[in-house]
């Protein structure tokens, strides 16, 4: 008898289970496949080695593709449900992946999209054990009946009329106290080819004995090590084997380390050497191999011949941590001429101490491409995790926010690339536009987190936008004198845009700021419009982050200032100046926009509005003499629903 240990993130609907299935590259597959355990019908055997092979030859895409065919083999063997002693066929599919879980899931067809389609390739039983808002209690026949995300159980036993978010909490507790299962984090991370066969890089801090090998010694018998209590679950993805603790992982791995030694705290950090050619040689091995003075060094252990690896580190290795340096480095000191590396160096107390005591972390802000999610945002968090297990940091997550800046395409609408000739050069921009215009039209394209196709149309606006701020800040008649007068009205819609960007800039919406502040000097052009220094002050500071070099020159040159713009005060609206507004309610008849009613501020009262809505031409050709159902959402919509 072979036991299966199946991985679930649903263990709520266990009861539903009607079969298994594990990946071809799973233990109790391969031993099908080597004959260790002994298939009676010849064919079936066949149909089960023909199925494993072609499957290894498919892409990981191929196997995960949603609208694929949920291929498969039965192995002839079933596996017992422990919930209700349900006997569930054991089979072999392609849609399970060795490095994800166990390599073997339970099949639960009425609450899983992929289940529910192998069942029905492979007229497996499906059966219900989740009820959803809608109360349909009918066989599971299609798709859309297929309840995943929310839902009250039944058929489950104990579970019964639970939510399935309590159900879940309260299975993993009992199979935990049957010993039937245990509850384990899993991340979505692969093994990870750290080495690299190049210069640039962090060289790697090892060092090879061959004495030592040769007497098998490895780093872990010297009596020096600083231990950490590590609780480790994961698996390592070749050999398949389950990881509980440190000392298991290091027993492992012990035999494979002979020899190798890290170096020691004083002689870090490791820097590359000099060298005149950064191409690989012939053997694909790293250039710092043909640096024989720099590979050659002695053994941190018995201080004998040893050499260093030659290998780099990938670029991901310091950015996973290269935020430590703000809170750990000091700055050089101002009386130094230059600056290097070399006059840069950690203050006492090592990097607990140092990272414990700093409030700069963790960090306030993650700004970067969608792309970074998946993959330098999940080294980072898994390098932050590792160090906190290590009680080497007080944190375990790094970055307190995240947010993610949709992707700037090609004016074609494709991905900019130099093979398509297509890419936009921000210094040709600048040379012909200036940075100002440059940011502008970058932070008005289009909301942060969106993707965007280039338009040098939008970009000349933005141009002209910059030109005209510098003609009205140029033309004294648009700022009144003391003692002219002014439109207060155009005061109180510039306290509106002081509001607006003081909210929507620290929200990232710098798209609807950048607008403000084009149809506030829409108004301010108008003829006789002026507002007076202090006010035209205030709009400046507003545009200067945006465009921080005319802002500057303007407050200098016309303001004659002699401090930066960028170290002044932010201004603060006025509320008492912001005069009360009129709102665009849209009136809906039966759930369709039928008409616009424009209301006052102080006259958005559902009395009020109706009777406004009531008296529209549009409205009561649609109404007439029915009964109506008022919905009315205050400020915001009002919707007319006839009997």
């Amino acid at each position: 008898m072979d036991t299966i240990t199946c991985f679930t993130t649903r263990p709520d609907t266990n009861f539903g289970a009607t079969f298994i299935v594990i990946a071809p590259e799973h233990k109790f597959a391969q031993k099908i496949l080597q004959k260790k355990i002994k298939i009676q019908d010849e064919a079936q055997y066949q149909s089960i080695e023909t199925y494993i092979k072609s499957s290894l030859q498919k892409t990981e895409r191929e196997r995960l593709s949603e609208g694929g065919k949920k291929t498969g083999v039965f192995t002839g063997f079933y596996a017992i449900n422990h919930l209700n002693n349900r006997l569930m066929p054991v089979w072999i599919s392609d849609f399970v992946l060795a490095d994800v879980g166990t390599a073997a899931v339970v099949g639960v067809p009425g609450h899983d999209m992929r289940d529910f389609e192998f069942a029905k390739a492979h007229n497996i039983d499906i059966l219900r054990v989740v009820v959803g808002s809608d109360r349909d209690i009918s066989p599971i026949i299609r798709k859309e009946q297929i309840q995943e995300e929310e839902g009250t159980m039944i058929n489950s036993g104990f579970l019964d009329n639970m939510d399935i978010h309590k159900a879940t909490k309260e299975i993993m507790n009992y199979l935990v106290q049957k010993g039937w299962g245990e509850m384990v984090i899993t991340y979505h991370l692969r093994d990870w080819i750290f080495s690299r066969q190049r210069y640039w890089g962090e060289p790697i801090p090892m060092v090879f004995c061959k004495k030592c090998a040769g007497d098998k010694i490895s780093y872990w018998d010297k009596h020096e090590v600083e231990t950490y209590d590590l609780h480790v679950s994961g698996r390592d993805q070749s050999t398949r084997t389950i990881y509980k603790n440190s000392s298991d992982l290091i027993k492992d791995i012990k035999e494979t380390m002979y020899g190798w030694f890290p170096l020691s705290d004083k002689d870090l950090p490791l820097k590359l050497p000099e060298v005149q050619s950064y191409e690989p040689n012939q053997s694909g091995e790293s250039p710092l191999v043909q640096m024989r003075d720099w590979v050659k060094t002695s053994c941190p252990h018995c201080g004998g011949e040893a050499r260093r690896e030659t290998d780099t580190m990938p670029n991901w290795a310091g950015s996973c941590w290269y935020f430590f340096a703000f809170a750990m480095n000091q700055v050089p000191s101002s009386k130094s001429q230059t600056s290097s590396l070399d006059q840069i160096s950690p203050p006492a107390g090592g990097l607990k101490s140092q990272i414990s005591n700093s409030s700069w972390l963790p960090v306030d802000w993650y700004i970067g491409g969608a792309e970074h999610a998946v993959l330098h945002l999940l080294y980072a968090r898994f390098w932050m995790h590792a160090l906190h297990d290590m009680k080497l940091i007080p944190f375990r997550e790094p970055f307190r926010a995240l947010r993610n800046v949709g992707m700037v395409q090609a004016e074609d609408g494709r991905k900019m690339s130099k093979s398509w000739g297509n890419v936009i050069n921000p210094d040709d921009i600048v040379e012909k536009f200036g940075a100002d215009t440059l940011r502008v039209y970058e932070m008005f394209m289009a909301p942060f987190s969106l993707e965007v196709a280039w338009s040098t149309q939008t970009l000349r606006g933005s141009s002209r936008f910059i030109q005209r701020i510098w003609q009205i800040y140029s033309d004294s008649a648009k700022i009144a004198k003391p003692g002219e007068s002014y439109n207060k009205k155009t005061i109180a819609e510039l306290q509106k845009v002081i509001l607006k960007i003081t909210v929507d800039t620290p929200n990232v919406k710098f798209n609807t700021s950048i607008a403000a502040l084009m149809e506030f000097l829409n108004i301010w052009e108008k003829n006789e419009e002026k507002l007076p220094k202090n006010h035209a002050r205030d709009f400046l500071k507003l545009l200067a982050p945006f465009a921080p070099f005319i802002t500057e020159e303007i407050w200098q040159s016309i303001f004659d200032e002699t401090t930066s713009i960028h170290t002044s005060a932010w201004p603060k609206a006025d509320a008492q100046l912001i005069t009360q507004e009129q709102l665009y309610i849209p009136v809906q008849v039966n759930g369709k926009v039928r008409d616009m009613i424009i209301v006052h501020e102080n006259e958005i009262d559902e009395k009020r509005v109706l009777e406004k809505a009531l008296k529209s031409e549009k409205i009561q050709r649609w109404i007439k003499d029915q009964k109506y159902k008022i919905i009315y959402i205050k400020g915001k919509i009002l919707n007319l629903v006839t009997a």
